[in-house]
């Protein structure tokens, strides 16, 4: 049964308006960025503004046409929606987005109103049509309905919205009732209820009315009871087989973000050969999101099952591999092409030198993180000018990645083994600094506080913004030193997977990150 209204109902405004716009009284008031948005509440009340209100005011708010077409299907106008958002940002010469795939709702929109804010933005305007394209029967579906409710309640932290008239009639979904609140309806004795039609009508005078407004909804808090005892499933008790060290750990399949689904089907339709770059793309769009909500304990036992059926065959796969691109045969852009792959980026970009820093231990997803912070904390001093993942040999290990670096690709058939891991490793307060080494022909700038600090973390997104802090802040301060033209290269040697991952070939410890900094030039710009 269909239990939703229209959205001209919800707007509190008559079908016939030729453009409708809906804000609230503070919309052109926006908050700072680190403002804690509405996490699920209902939106305040609405109201039409007058029309001529914000042409005044036309530049201080970015402009975002989203106009619903074939490529949007039904379900994704979440997807849609940011994309359009991140399009018309990135036309306008804004940072990149600073968030992982997977990312909340509301942290997608703080980032998002935060870019804006670079660029002289003070709101986002959004103009919503051919939401009845994605109607089946005259309503959205359940997610589309969800991604509007929540535009609607970010209404009062500097969002305006704008829809189309042929789109006031469309159905929207209301948030969903428990099972349980409608099965103890039904459970009443015969007696209390001596015909069927009793507990229906009792149910449907339980709907707010038409005209009521969108407060009149039930509350987050009693409908989906998230902090409650049965919101999570203890896997402790029926341990899953393939993974006896995880069992420990609870999993709130309810917490999982709706593109996890996507994001397991990716991975499990990934068969038999694949290319180098296919492997990167599962690995940064789809594996790594998941991997979040297993250290975070929010993955379900499908998500879990996918992580480490993926993880165990990537690791298999690159061993085997391995050895045959010892021999010669194609291989990805690894550790060892680092000073290459910089002194080539050198000369495309006609940098006057080029400094190398390598994070020992950097896992991807922190190199992800690094690379946020680092273009903040350099705004307007350097700009990355290339980004890319690097794969580690095997063993990953620092000693063979500096072995290789010195030695070059030719050493990938043999490698001697002479390097003691622990003499190239600092400890205490010197793990923080960038230490001068000499590899090889090539002078290197070494950071070892991941190694240092979080050599035994679980990983869970707490420990990931820990350890991109601190190597933003050395590296930023190095950087920083530098003269203009000087191109930094910073880059990982190998990952560090969670304490409990054992397998040295696993997708953590093999794909690293690499971002080349180019320190501005006043006088040439």
């Amino acid at each position: 049964m269909y239990f939703g209204r229209s959205l001209a109902s919800i707007a509190g405004c008559p079908g016939k308006l030729s453009k409708t716009r809906i804000t609230c009284q503070a919309l052109m008031m926006l908050a700072d960025a680190r403002h804690p948005l509405p996490s699920g509440s209902e939106p305040s009340t609405l109201r039409l503004i007058p029309s001529g209100f914000f042409e005044d005011t036309a530049e201080a708010v970015l402009q975002v046409e989203v106009r619903i077409g074939p490529k949007c299907r039904p379900g994704d106008l979440a997807i849609f929606i940011d994309d359009c958002i991140d399009r018309e940002l990135d036309c306008q010469g804004a940072p990149p987005p600073s968030l992982r795939p997977g990312t909340p709702r509301e942290e997608r929109l703080r980032d998002q109103l935060y870019r804006g804010r670079l660029l002289g933005h003070r709101g986002l305007y959004l103009h919503l049509s051919g939401l009845a394209d994605l109607s089946v029967e005259g309503a959205l579906g359940a997610a589309d309905s969800a991604t509007l409710r929540f535009w609607l309640a970010s209404q009062g932290h500097g969002v305006q919205l704008e829809f189309a008239d042929l789109d006031l009639g469309v159905g929207i979904q209301q948030t969903p009732v428990p099972l349980s609140s409608l099965l103890r309806e039904t459970s009443a004795p015969t007696a209390a209820t001596p015909s069927g039609t009793a507990a229906e009508s009792r149910h449907l005078d339980s709907q707010p009315e038409p005209d009521s407004g969108i407060q009149s909804a039930p509350a987050r808090s009693e409908l989906l009871q998230t902090d409650g005892p049965s919101a999570q499933l203890d896997v402790s008790a029926e341990p899953v087989e393939e993974l006896p060290e995880m069992s420990s750990l609870q999993f709130e399949p309810s917490r999982e973000p709706e593109h996890a689904q996507a994001w397991r089907e990716a991975l499990d339709s990934a068969r038999g050969a694949q290319s180098w770059d296919t492997l990167e793309r599962l690995f940064i769009a789809s594996y790594l999101p998941l991997v979040h909500l297993v250290n975070d304990a929010k993955a379900s036992k499908a998500t879990l099952g996918s992580v480490e059926r993926w993880g165990s065959d990537f690791g298999d796969c690159y061993q085997s591999a391995f050895a045959r691109l010892r021999s010669g045969a194609p291989r990805p852009t690894m550790v060892l092409d680092v000073p290459q792959l910089t002194f080539a980026l050198q000369r495309e970009t006609e940098a006057a030198q080029m400094r190398l820093v390598l994070v020992d231990g950097m896992r991807f997803d922190v190199g992800q993180r690094v690379h946020d912070k680092l273009r903040l904390q350099l705004l307007g001093h350097a700009s990355c000018v290339q980004r890319r993942a690097l794969w580690a040999a095997l063993p990953c290990t620092t000693a063979v990645q500096l072995e290789l670096l010195a030695r070059g690709a030719c050493a990938l058939g043999r490698t001697l083994g002479d390097l003691d891991e622990r003499a190239w490793r600092a400890r205490g307060s010197e793990a923080r600094k960038l230490r001068a080494l000499r590899v090889g022909p090539h002078s290197v700038r070494k950071l070892d506080i991941l190694e240092a600090e979080f050599g035994s973390s679980a990983w869970r997104s707490s420990d990931l913004e820990s350890a991109a802090s601190e190597v933003a802040v050395a590296t930023a301060r190095f950087i920083k030193q530098q003269a203009p033209g000087t191109l930094v290269a910073v880059f990982g040697d190998h990952g560090l997977p969670p304490r409990n991952h054992e397998h040295l070939a696993s997708p953590e410890h093999v794909i690293v990150p690499y971002d080349a900094w180019l320190v501005h030039d006043p006088i040439a710009e």
